[in-house]
This record gives C-alpha cells, structure tokens and sequence, in this order.
C-alpha cells in the first residue's frame, strides 16, 4: 500500500512511500522511494532519488543525499560456494549523514566450511 501523503507537509508528490512509519518533521524529496517496513525517526532529510528498501530504520535527524541506496541486498552473492544468509535488515544511527550515490547492503553472514546455519 502508498502512504497517501501531502506534498505541502514534506513529501513530494512524485516520490513512491510505501510506508507509514514516518517520525514528524521528515523531508522526502522528487522520485525518492520508501518501500514498506522502513521506519523513519523524526526530521530525516532524504534528497532526491535515494532508494530506502524494505525493512531499514532509519534514525532521528539522518539526511540521505542523493541517489543513495539504503538495504540493498548483497550483489556478487551468486558466485560464492556457500549461500550467504541474509538478515535483511538495516539500522542508520541517529545524526548520521549518508553521502550521494553512497550504497549500503543489508548484513549477511558468510558460513565457514565447518558451520551451519544452526551456528547463526
């Protein structure tokens, strides 16, 4: 479901919010997309063309600059031996500044030859 949000409270109206975890005084800006599960604390910025993907928290006061990618899952998974187990989650901490065009993974846990996933 897309939060129905007003543009004249802070969100524009061509970003996609999937969201309705949002803190007071948050910002979002053109073609900015919010995937459902994101929770964002009070006054975060995010500028134009940032991807936050599903299951990111996102602290009080963090400004996300431009055309960053927040959650992604890991890329290069394929040509491991061993699968990665992925968490899926991600938090920003509070007052962090996340730099333009700046791409952060979601946590996974390489296994080591003698673990399972019981070791996790």
């Amino acid at each position: 479901m897309v939060a129905k949000l007003e543009p004249s409270v802070g969100y524009a109206s061509t970003a996609v919010i999937e969201t309705e975890d949002i803190g007071k005084n948050c910002s979002i800006s053109d073609f900015a997309v919010i995937r459902k599960g994101v929770r964002l604390g009070e006054g975060v910025i995010v500028h134009p063309h940032v991807v936050i993907n599903e299951n990111v928290i996102v602290g009080d006061g963090v400004e996300i600059h431009a055309g960053a990618v927040i959650g992604k899952l890991p890329s290069g998974a394929h040509i491991l031996s061993r699968k990665p187990h992925c968490e899926k989650k991600l938090s920003i901490g509070k007052g962090c500044s996340i730099g333009p065009h700046a791409v952060i993974s979601v946590s996974y846990t390489h296994l080591r030859a003698h673990e399972t996933s019981l070791h996790l």
